[in-house]
């Protein structure tokens, strides 16, 4: 039977609460267990989009029992009834995951002749007897401007309002608050927002179990986006910026990245059948299969390749909407001291671009970074965007071969790889990190995957904390230096591929320890170091060290003590 000929039955007979809750349980169990068949025809945002519509219709049709029932057979239009039902956070967003909060304002007003809060309560109390899992707020509209200004979380929540039932006067009321709330102090929230993002980038860095809605490059970026653009623009959709803010291309593949995380988390939440966000290793497997992706290690490469991507539309684009809101013009004259070149400015070992800069060729980029005191620097979205959109001849010129190889003898080499790593470039500069790039290793052993973990050996090199491996290092001349860094960035870019990745990566350093003008010794020296980089650890711990032969053995493949410093 239709469920509003049983809802009108039990209405007529006079049945009780309890009758209308376990109703409205049974249908939102029979839908809830569709779930996997509506994910295998209709995935991504479509799916959510479909979800988050089938909740609007129930919501919807739990609003109009209340009504029934509270005024029986002399029911008034429901626009005359100063009451709003409206979607907030992801649900307002039409993004709602299968197991995520259905975030609900209830808006009304105090109008005499109508109970407005008995409605209300008794909503709730159907709703959540029914087995939904309900956040909700429930304000007076002109309530609502107190509200925001009070808690950031709220302001930030009532952004993403969407009408779903009710009076479209009351709703109309609503969005005039909404708007003065949208223009209240907004330097003081974007800058509030802009911090939070950072706390939460640094508490879920990138790994090979990334938190797909907290991670650097998750869905909380996105929103961070579309929070900015809502605040600035007054926009409801992102895409509208195309054109203005952005290419169409930029926003494809921003697009096409997010669209992979919704997949992705849709699948985590029907799966473990709760609200799981982590893309834990014993999940991959099963989520592989269900979005046809061969294998596992394939799926989470594409993942981290779309955080990736997802995280770097969000750090240019999100600094390229805030910047006028966040420029300090006591700072301009510091600025113009500090100027590096045109458009270009360092100031606290930052780096600062333009970005009405036209994008320059990657050599002109590396002759500003050579050209840099020996320290540590962090790398303004402008300076980013250079990098991001900068054109890389193929093959490399011998003069970006030479750059880079003043880039490897600073100490600091770090702060530079990792600005190559976020303008999506390592690969084109690196060749060798062409078919480890986002690769994840799952060998309990990594936290990393090979990009990031070949970024952070480096990183280890130039901070050493244990003093014997100091000495060592400081005894190394100036080439070998270099050498020891070329080495540890490319050690594992022969991952990947069938063959042992020590025997791989060896014969791919020769031709990059060519271009970089080696000496043939310290290029043989190179090779000799990659093949056998796990040569230590797997003597150490797999046999007796106390054997002679066992270090008869290890030292024929050393050859002398040089390399074994090195080592």
């Amino acid at each position: 039977m239709d469920i509003k000929l049983q809802i009108e039955d039990i209405i007529e007979r006079n049945g009780s609460d309890f009758e209308l809750s376990k109703l409205f349980k049974t249908y939102i169990n029979e839908y809830k267990s569709s779930l996997g068949e509506l994910f295998q025809s209709s995935q991504g945002k479509d799916f959510l989009v479909k979800h988050t519509k089938k909740l609007d219709s129930i919501i919807d049709l739990m609003y109009k029992t209340i009504l029934r029932r509270v005024f029986g057979n002399y029911l008034p239009m429901r626009s005359s009834i100063p009451i709003a039902i409206v979607a907030l956070g992801s649900y307002g967003r039409e993004q709602l995951c299968v197991h995520s909060d259905i975030d609900l304002l209830i808006v009304y007003e105090k109008v005499e002749g109508y109970n407005s809060e008995l409605i209300i309560e008794k909503l709730f109390y159907l709703a959540l007897d029914s087995g939904l899992k309900l956040g909700h707020r429930v304000h007076e509209t002109n309530d609502l401007f107190k509200a925001a200004g009070e808690d950031i979380t709220i302001r930030t929540a009532l952004m993403e309002s969407r009408f779903i039932t009710g009076s479209p006067f009351t709703w109309h009321s609503t969005q005039n608050e909404l708007t003065k709330i949208r223009l209240y102090k907004q330097k003081e929230f974007i800058l509030a927002k802009l911090e939070e993002a950072q706390v939460r980038r640094k508490k879920y860095p990138t790994s090979m179990q990334p938190n797909i809605k907290e991670s650097v490059g998750g869905l909380r970026d996105s929103q961070l986006l579309y929070w900015l653009a809502q605040t600035i623009y007054g926009v409801t959709r992102l895409r509208d910026l195309t054109g203005n803010l952005f290419s169409e291309n930029e926003y494809r593949e921003y697009r096409i990245a997010l669209e992979l995380l919704f997949r992705v988390r849709s699948a985590l939440h029907l799966i473990a059948n709760k609200q799981e966000d982590r893309l834990l290793l014993q999940h991959m497997p099963e989520i592989s299969h269900m979005l046809g992706f061969k294998n596992e290690q394939k799926m989470v490469t594409k993942v981290l390749q779309a955080q990736w991507r997802i995280s770097n539309f969000t750090q240019i684009f999100a600094k390229k909407m805030v910047r006028p809101y966040i420029v300090d013009m006591k700072h301009l004259k510091e600025f113009k001291a500090n100027r590096l070149s045109r458009g270009i400015y360092e100031l606290d070992n930052r780096i600062y671009a333009s970005f009405n800069l036209k994008i320059q060729p990657i050599n002109s980029l590396l002759e500003i970074l050579v050209s840099l005191e020996d320290k540590p620097y962090h790398f303004d979205a402008g300076f980013l965007n250079l990098f991001t959109y900068t054109k890389i001849s193929r093959p490399l010129k011998p003069k970006t071969y030479a750059l880079l190889k003043e880039l490897f003898a600073k100490e600091n080499m770090y702060c530079f790889l990792k600005l190559f790593y976020d303008a999506g470039i390592l690969h084109h500069l690196f060749t060798n990190f062409r078919k480890v790039l986002h690769l994840p290793q799952f060998d309990g052993y990594h936290y990393y995957p090979v990009d990031v973990h070949s970024l952070k050996a480096v990183q280890a090199i130039e901070n050493i904390k244990e003093p014997f491996l100091q000495e060592l290092y400081n005894e190394l001349n100036a080439d070998e230096k270099i050498l020891l860094k070329v080495v540890t960035l490319l050690h594992d870019t022969g991952k990947g591929r069938k063959q042992d990745h020590g025997e791989v990566g060896a014969k791919l350093i020769v031709p990059f320890a060519s271009h970089l003008k080696f000496k043939d010794e310290l290029i043989e020296q190179a090779s000799l170091l990659i093949k056998n980089h796990t040569l230590m650890s797997n003597t150490a711990f797999k046999e007796n060290i106390h054997n002679e032969k066992t270090l008869y053995k290890f030292m024929s493949n050393i050859k002398d003590t040089k390399n074994l410093k090195l080592l």
